[in-house]
């Protein structure tokens, strides 16, 4: 989730498919179906070795009475598979096109963190995860973008993953340009109307130069009057919405908002949030929202008294809003 504060059904151009971290399927062992009847490991790993680290190809091949050929791949990690299953999903291997979905998820005591960034030092890793159960090891290098927890026991790593999948990142909101109308009707409920406490981003946009032209392309069909962009930056919750804030306190971390900054620079993606929250029916007050990390594209709208309000260069999140889908 993402809090807003402070002053401050449409889709998206050409988003990526749910990300995985939303899809509770999401695992990093790919079922692999219509694989060719004489397909090797060799194959495989031939194949699927440009999207990291295989650790275990496993191939079904067809008993008395049956004609499908099937297999696993297991990676190293989920960014791994789920690279690999968009890029490879109806591609032809041999003679056949090959159909991927995630295989089931083994439970394991070792955890994969990723969105890491040079300012996290072990310490503080390991005292945001102990409070779930006691840490065996934990495999990281400082500077690393991701990390494994290996816990003792199979309940704190799963309470630990369900905990920490739901992050909230508190922030406070300055309108940067536009009209903050659209955001005040546009940042709401959809089934009640009221103030949203919490943006959740479920989609991502990769920052490609066609995307961004399509972004620029819409704040101007909208008019000065049918778009916001303001500046997200670290900000402390507080208690103007003490229902939401209460709701979200039990089913979600409060963590730095550099870290989902981190998070969409290392994915070379901005966070896209469809509004009003939860949809309505009203067409003509819907719309999209953006969320940019620090990069080439989110800088030209930010002048000197934005640069300020940012404090860090690597510490703040350009939001565009703009009215109506298209």
């Amino acid at each position: 989730g993402f809090r807003g504060g402070g002053g401050g059904g449409a889709g998206a151009a050409a988003e990526e498919e749910i990300s995985p971290e939303d899809d509770q399927r999401a695992n990093r062992t790919l079922f692999l179906g219509n694989l060719d009847i004489t397909v090797s490991e060799s194959d495989l790993r031939r194949a699927f070795d440009r999207f990291g680290v295989i650790t275990e190809v496993d191939i079904k091949r067809p008993g008395r009475g049956q004609t499908s050929t099937y297999g696993f791949l297991k990676f190293e990690n989920l960014d791994m598979a789920h690279r690999a299953k968009l890029a490879m999903s109806g591609k032809v291997l041999l003679r056949n096109p090959i159909k991927i979905g995630y295989g089931k998820a083994t439970p394991t005591t070792r955890l994969w963190v990723g969105g890491l960034g040079p300012w996290v030092p072990l310490a503080a890793l390991a005292r945001e995860f102990d409070r779930f159960g006691t840490i065996r090891t934990i495999d990281y290098r400082k500077g690393d973008s991701w990390a494994y927890i290996q816990y003792e026991s199979l309940d704190a790593a799963q309470a630990a993953c369900t905990h920490m999948r739901n992050s909230n990142f508190p922030s406070n909101m300055h309108l940067l340009q536009g009209d903050l109308g659209v955001a005040s009707s546009l940042l709401v409920e959809g089934a009640t109307g009221g103030k949203v406490a919490q943006l959740k981003i479920t989609q991502r946009l990769r920052l490609d130069q066609p995307k961004l032209d399509e972004v620029n392309r819409r704040i101007k069909v909208a008019g000065p009057n049918g778009y916001a962009i303001l500046l997200a930056v670290p900000g402390a919750s507080d208690n103007r919405s003490a229902a939401g804030a209460a709701e979200a306190a039990t089913t979600s971390t409060q963590t730095p908002l550099r870290n989902l900054v981190s998070y969409l620079k290392q994915k070379q993606a901005a966070g896209v949030i469809s509004l009003p929250v939860g949809g309505n029916k009203d067409k003509e007050n819907s719309g999209v929202l953006h969320a940019f990390p620090p990069c080439d594209f989110s800088q030209q709208f930010l002048d000197s008294t934005a640069k300020a309000l940012a404090k860090s260069e690597d510490d703040y999140l350009v939001m565009i809003i703009v009215r109506g889908a298209s």
